[in-house]
């Protein structure tokens, strides 16, 4: 099946596993992938209507909050910010708006787990990195080199926060 979909269709009723004439060819692996449905859901009042408007509202937001993370992330690293052009030239953003995926959104949470981990603020990084997991699983790619990383680099100095921020890994998982 195509992803859209079934975030459509998850968000028209996130809680229950059927939906009369829409078939869901694999409901655990598609019911982990909650967050970005669930958003709709909750946007939307729970009102079918409203559900397709919402889903687009929110990867416009997601899309606004990717710039915001990505303009702190350069000012962090002294990057120019004009190089945010290069998020705007992303064919894969317009893509994921127009259909309905949720790739913005995994991108948000990925950005701001990215903000929040260099700036050790270990619980908003919790917070937004099991997000990032439970709006698409495929984040671990990015998360787990990202919290290797963190627990080496202060593992001497704070041994309960550089193992903790494995914690989203074992929560998904």
């Amino acid at each position: 099946g195509y992803d859209g979909q079934f975030f459509y269709r998850y968000a028209l009723n996130p809680f229950s596993i059927e939906y009369p004439g829409i078939y869901v060819d694999l409901p655990p692996y598609r019911h982990q992938r909650i967050i970005y449905p669930l958003l709709s859901w909750l946007i939307s009042f729970n009102n079918p209507d409203w559900v397709p408007a919402s889903l687009v509202i929110i990867n416009l937001l997601a899309l606004f909050g990717c710039s915001t993370f990505l303009l702190k992330i350069f000012k962090t690293y002294n990057i120019n910010s004009s190089n945010l052009i290069v998020l705007i030239l992303l064919p894969g953003i317009y893509f994921s708006t127009s259909r309905d995926l949720s790739e913005v959104v995994e991108l948000f949470f990925l950005l701001s787990s990215f903000y929040y981990l260099q700036s050790n603020k270990i619980k908003l990084f919790l917070v937004f990195s099991i997000l990032g997991l439970l709006t698409r699983e495929t984040g671990i790619v990015l998360l787990f080199p990202m919290m290797a990383w963190h627990a080496y680099k202060n593992f001497k100095n704070q041994t309960i926060k550089s193992v903790l921020v494995f914690l989203p890994i074992g929560i998904v998982l």
